[in-house]
Parts: structure tokens; sequence; C-alpha cells
């Protein structure tokens, strides 16, 4: 059978569109279903964005707490002290209670067992618009009265030089100006009768990272027995520290003074046994016409690991109105070894030791002291010579409570038609508080 040729043309049209209506109806398929895949694409774009506008929006409120909290002022949680954001103003709340307890026996002079609070003190502190700042400490005595100790003002604006002013301790003595909390031993050694401690006065002093140095102005002031006194005095005290590490140290200084009485009036001597419930056994007796006086105190301390070192030596040289002039002095070296392996604390912006930061630290120490109030002029029966030895175990609970352990022989030596020679042997205990 012959096919025409319209025919297979007409075939192969037919063919053809029923191809294009077929690949139309797929592609337009594929179309649908892209876009369907769009849609859910976008909706999870949407989701996410929403997301991130809420969390950017948390993030916001956290950061407004944030910088309410930053305007907070910052609370201390070692002490009772708060400070400002800005660092602009401080202050704190604090304190310090020493109880002791002490046997002593006496080979001459009637001596006793006894307990008593040693010290119990409050202060307050802080700074005003960063350059002022202010100290007003207080102690509680044992017969119900209130003592004034650290009360003054400073102003550090014209760094590196401070500005004092108020009633405070003289720049005089490493020992002296340690914190006695601080100190190895229960109390100072002999020799540090000899230093002036509190006076009214103003005093500018300067420090840096090896050196420092204090010098000042003081007087008695009004006493309060409401008399007041033109009695005056220059102190300074100058100190360098070559290694001042953490557990490495070499201190040397020295402290002079200069001392006048208008009046040319009396001054008296006297100091006992390195115990505080002890007697006072060694005295120059009143000194009339003393005319002015000046003192000198060169020093020296040593710290390599646990072990440390510290020495003084102090003079005292008096002249007097119609009377012979009388130099007397002291001086005392000791040692301490940390069996934990803590080192002793140096400050070089004080040249003094500070708190140990231990826990559990265990500390045991030796002390030599001295002190001659035997110069030919003094004519009082209890003028002589002291020397004690003084052995020490601490025991730090941590930085601020400790217990101290002492056991001291105290050796007093009259000059022939005085008082009789002594022999002391004391122990006592402390437990100290500080906040």
């Amino acid at each position: 059978m012959t096919v025409s040729r319209f025919t297979v043309q007409a075939t192969w049209a037919a063919v053809f569109f029923l191809c294009s209506i077929t690949g139309s109806q797929a592609a337009a398929a594929d179309d649908e279903a892209r876009m369907r895949a769009l849609e859910r694409q976008l909706e999870a774009i949407s989701a996410e964005l929403k997301e991130l506008r809420q969390v950017k929006t948390d993030v916001a409120a956290i950061e407004a707490r944030t910088a309410d909290l930053d305007q907070m002022p910052k609370f201390d949680p070692h002490q009772l002290k708060i400070t400002a954001a800005d660092g602009s103003w401080s202050a704190q709340l604090g304190g310090k209670l020493q109880l002791d307890a002490t046997v002593i026996d006496g080979d001459v002079t009637p001596t006793g067992n006894g307990a008593e609070i040693r010290r119990a003190r409050l202060f307050a502190a802080g700074t005003i618009e960063q350059n002022f700042g202010y100290m007003l400490e207080v102690e509680f005595e044992t017969d119900d009265t209130i003592k004034f100790k650290s009360n003054y003002i400073y102003y550090k604006g014209l760094k590196p030089i401070k500005l004092k002013v108020g009633h405070f301790k003289e720049p005089f003595s490493m020992e002296e100006l340690t914190n006695d909390q601080q100190t190895t031993f229960l109390e100072n050694s002999l020799s540090n009768v000899l230093t002036p401690s509190y006076n009214l006065g103003v005093e500018a002093s300067a420090a840096s990272h090896h050196y420092g140095g204090a010098v000042g102005f003081f007087t008695d002031g009004v006493t309060n027995g409401g008399t007041t006194t033109t009695d005056w005095a220059i102190t300074g005290r100058t100190y360098a520290a070559p290694i001042a590490e953490a557990t490495k140290v070499v201190h040397v200084g020295i402290g002079a003074t200069y001392r006048k009485n208008e009046d040319a009036g009396t001054i008296t001597f006297q100091q006992r046994p390195e115990v505080h419930n002890a007697p006072k056994l060694l005295s120059t007796g009143a000194l009339a016409g003393v005319d002015s006086e000046y003192r000198i105190a060169p020093e020296i301390a040593l710290v390599y690991g646990p072990f440390s070192l510290q020495g003084e030596y102090l003079l005292s040289s008096l002249d007097r109105t119609m009377a012979s002039s009388i130099d007397i002095d002291g001086h005392y070296v000791q040692a301490s070894w940390f069996l934990t392996g803590e080192s002793r604390a140096y400050d070089v912006h004080t040249g003094t030791f500070g708190r140990v930061d231990t826990h559990g630290g265990i500390e045991v120490a030796a002390r030599y002291s001295n002190l001659s109030l035997d110069d030919p002029a003094i004519v009082y029966t209890k003028r002589g010579e002291e020397t004690n030895f003084t052995v020490g175990l601490n025991y730090y609970y941590n930085p601020y409570v400790r217990l101290k352990l002492n056991y001291v022989n105290g050796q007093i030596d009259h000059p022939a038609g005085a008082s009789p020679d002594e022999d002391i042997n004391a122990g006592a205990a402390r437990f100290q508080v500080e906040f």
C-alpha cells in the first residue's frame, strides 16, 4: 500500500504537537516545584531574620543592664570597702583586735601573770575626687578612754609627691612604721622607746620602684588636758631598695629627727622587757632642762625566699641647759624563717613590711635587742642596760588571722649603787584579727 506524502507529514505534525504539549506540561510542573521550594526558603529566611531581630533586642537589653551595673559602686569581698565605678571615690571601714595572755617570772621586782586586750581599734578611710584621701582611727583603751591614732588628710595630686597633714607616725624607724598587725613579734624591740611615734604634723613623701623618703614638721599640739605646747620637731627618713622582688629584697635606710623643747622641759625614757604586761625595769628618770635633741636610726633588711633579716641602731643625743648632755642608744637584730615557704611581704612604697598572703603559714623567729640608758649624767636608780633574747612562733590561719607565741628572756644590769640586777623570763601568746 502506498502512503501519500500528505499522510506522512500529517503524522509528523501530530507527533510534534503531542511532544510540545507534553514538554510544556512538564516544564510547568518543574516551575511550580521550584516556586514552592523558593517559598519554603523564603519562609525559613524570614524565620531566621525574626530570630536574629529578637537576639539583637535581647543583646541590647543585656548591654543596657550591663551599662547600668558598670555605673554601680564596686564592693571588695575581702574587706569592707566600696569604690566608685570611675575610681573617683572610695570608702572603707575596718579595725583590729589583739588579745594577749602572759606568764612572767622575775627574780627581784614582783611580777605576775595576766591577760589583756592589747589593742582594739576601728578606722574609716577613703578617697575623695581621686586626689584627696583620709584616715580616721581610734583605739579603745582598757581604762575606758579613747585615743586618737592615725587621723589625717592627704593629697596626691602632685605626683610623685604626696602631702599629708594631721596626726600620724613621724617618718622614723622601719620597725616603728611597720603596722603593728604585721610585725613578727608581739612587741617591738627595746630600742623602740627612742622612736617619736604619733604626733601632729605635716609631711611630704615620695616613692619609686627602688627608693623613697619622707620629711615633716611635727608638734605635740594640744594635749588631752587642754594645754598647748611650743615644742616642735623636724623628722625625715630615706631608704633605697636596689632589689625589691616578691621573694628577694635588699633594703637600706636611715631616719633622723631634730627636736626642740622651747621651755627646756623634762624628758623621761623608760622601757619594759618585750612583753606588754611586764613592769618598766629600766629608766632614765626625769631628765631636766632638755633644750634640744637629735636622733638617728640607720636600718637594714634582707629577704631571700622564706628567710628574712632586719636590724636597726638608734641613738638619741640630748642637749641640756645648765647640765651635761646625755647620749643613750639601742639596737636590735632579728631573723625569721617560713617553714611553709612563704616570704615576708615588702612594700617599696613605704619601705616597710606588710601583710603576708598565706593560708596555714608557719614562721619561726629570733631577736636580739639591747638598750643602754646609762650615760654618766644619769643619776636615777633604775638607769642601766637591758638585753633581751626573744624567740617566736607564728601561725597564719589566713592573711587576716594570726596566732603568735613568744618567749622572752630579759637581763637588766644596773650600775653599782643603783637598783639590783634582774633577770626576767616571760611567755606570751596573742590571737589577733584584722578586718
